[in-house]
């Protein structure tokens, strides 16, 4: 105990018994296991969390200090893939100057019996809707699949854009995402509408499975 104060005393803590304040805590930031870490900024507002800070540190580094919220489409990063594995600009895609009003994020993987099973639905849904909508609707498919072939076998079912594998390991797509939508089983599906001054997209209302 004495060596765990000693090291841990530039960290600053809320009172043990302070169980009200530690439950507010908890509380407004969502937390909902331990460890967590919720990485905060403070703006003309006072301080907000970053909302994907607890896998965020592990892709940040000291030089990028002071943190910021990235955006979406920095998150899903530079390209997408398409099913012949064709990389297209996110920002063309995606961007401010693209047609797309609705975006899909569709987590699963290959290894899931029930997203095997989902995916027919989805692919009838995204077609009807490619069919009246064209590029105003996308998909993009987050794998949680355990290695290239997988991905690939997945891929070549699905006829919308996915986060390329390579970038799993180097970036972490896939944690940050997850953490940001707090994604916790798979199939999920996230709708995402553009809206505001900054065309930045947001969480459609009830737009999660």
């Amino acid at each position: 105990d004495r060596f765990l104060r000693k090291r841990s005393a530039h960290i600053k803590a809320l009172p043990y018994r302070s169980t009200s304040h530690n439950r507010r805590a908890r509380t407004h930031f969502a937390v909902s296991g331990t460890p967590t870490v919720v990485v905060t900024k403070i703006n003309e507002h006072g301080y907000v969390a970053l909302t994907n800070s607890d896998a965020a540190l592990q892709v940040l580094n000291q030089a990028a200090f002071p943190w910021r919220q990235q955006s979406l489409l920095e998150e899903l990063g530079d390209t997408l893939v398409d099913r012949d594995r064709i990389t297209h600009a996110t920002e063309d895609l995606l961007g401010k100057g693209s047609k797309c009003q609705v975006l899909a994020l569709y987590f699963g993987g290959d290894w899931c019996p029930v997203c095997r099973s989902f995916l027919p639905t989805l692919n009838h849904v995204y077609n009807a809707l490619k069919r009246e909508y064209d590029s105003e609707f996308e998909v993009v498919y987050v794998s949680s699949d355990h290695d290239i072939d997988d991905f690939d076998e997945r891929q070549r079912k699905m006829n919308w854009y996915s986060v390329p594998y390579e970038d799993y390991n180097g970036r972490q797509v896939k944690q940050v995402l997850s953490a940001r939508f707090r994604i916790s089983y798979i199939p999920t599906v996230i709708l995402l509408h553009r809206f505001g001054r900054d065309a930045e997209f947001t969480l459609i209302p009830e737009g999660r499975d």
